[in-house]
């Protein structure tokens, strides 16, 4: 973008001493902050997924269920009449 340049006497004519120089501050790129500056590096983060071993799910179970009884049930030892 281009700015139009004005001589500070000009500015200084038009809108006083000091609107002029805080104008002429803002139009050259400083400010109250200074000029503007690249931010700081930051570096990126990567994940690979080659550093770890895959996970097991966590639905499944880690070990088999038991299977099935052997034998059936006892029937009841005591008969109530």
């Amino acid at each position: 973008m281009d700015f139009v340049h004005y001589s500070g006497d000009r500015w200084a004519l038009a809108a006083g001493g000091f609107v002029a120089r805080q104008l002429r501050i803002l139009l050259t790129g400083g400010g109250p902050k200074g000029p503007p500056s690249a931010p700081p590096a930051i570096p990126p983060i990567i994940i690979t997924p080659f550093n770890y071993g895959t996970p097991a799910p966590a639905i499944d179970p880690r070990i088999p269920p038991p299977g099935p009884p052997l034998q059936p049930p006892a029937p009841p030892r005591q008969r109530f009449a």
